[in-house]
């Protein structure tokens, strides 16, 4: 089975949620436009091997998964905890022995258009953050990088 997992990383108490949820109506869609043949995509799914975690969504082909995690955040703490929870489930589930070896990549999208996106301030935990997902990151603003990483 081949999962993505997109996961939603944004703040549980954050003021502003409507553009975050915007984001996230819209990189679905996209992601959903930008599939390959073969591929399903799940959004907001927990995988049974990581319980707890609700990733943004799933992309699943045969035996392998790609995780997904919408980084975004209404201002700059609300930002950098999303980078932070993002950071610590890839690095979890790549810890995961029983389903390291079915994960396509992790992949962190970075919405480059939230209030909280400050890149001159972001720099080394966009750094930590592309490290945890094995040197993967998209910014939102590049999201047509987003199809050849599901290969």
């Amino acid at each position: 089975m081949t999962a993505t997992n997109v996961l939603v990383a944004a703040s549980y108490d954050e003021p502003d949620v409507e553009p975050d949820e915007r984001f996230q109506r819209s990189a679905d869609s996209f992601i959903r436009a930008a599939l390959p043949t073969g591929l399903r995509f799940r959004p907001r799914h927990e995988i049974k091997e990581v319980p707890g975690v609700k990733f943004s969504g799933v992309i699943e082909q045969s035996n392998k998964i790609w995780i997904v995690s919408y980084v975004t955040g209404s201002d700059l703490p609300y930002f950098l905890r999303s980078v932070a929870v993002t950071k610590m489930n890839f690095e979890h589930v790549w810890k995961l022995g029983r389903i390291a070896s079915h994960i396509g990549r992790t992949i962190p999208i970075l919405n480059t258009d939230a209030g909280g996106y400050k890149a001159d301030k972001l720099k080394w935990q966009i750094d930590m953050l592309k490290a945890s997902s094995k040197n993967d990151l998209v910014k939102w603003e590049d999201r047509a990088e987003i199809a050849g990483l599901l290969g």
